[in-house]
């Protein structure tokens, strides 16, 4: 599957599962009006970075940083930080950063965006 902004893999495929594989806790997830919350938080978060990571404009570029931070922070002390996110939600957050940076290496090493510092792996437990 290709992305159709920038013509790359996405940065996350979709599994594919049936309904019944899902659980009783995911059902809660989708029904849960918190949860559909956080749930767009961390996708919008994610298009963000997609959409701007080679951004030039100073405004674009701060979003990106900003939305770059949030992935990378420890910080646990807003709701919809993104460790308590995962947490919520059931995911690795060490996982996900581990994408994520992968997917930013990635897209900088073929000269997609300006050369950045990578930040190093944070392991969560």
């Amino acid at each position: 599957m290709r992305d159709s902004l920038t013509g790359d893999t996405p940065l996350f495929q979709p599994d594919i599962m049936l309904p019944a594989q899902f659980g009783p806790r995911a059902r809660r997830v989708v029904l849960d009006p918190s949860h559909r919350l956080m749930v767009a938080v961390f996708e919008n978060a994610l298009d963000i970075i997609q959409k701007h990571y080679a951004a030039r404009d100073a405004k674009l570029r701060a979003l990106f940083d900003e939305t770059r931070e949030w992935f990378f922070s420890d910080d646990r002390e807003w709701p919809y930080a993104f460790l308590n996110v995962c947490e919520v939600l059931s995911l690795n957050a060490g996982y996900v950063r581990f994408g994520l940076q992968r997917w930013l290496d990635a897209h900088q090493a073929n000269g997609a965006g300006r050369k950045r510092a990578a930040s190093a792996y944070k392991e969560v437990a």
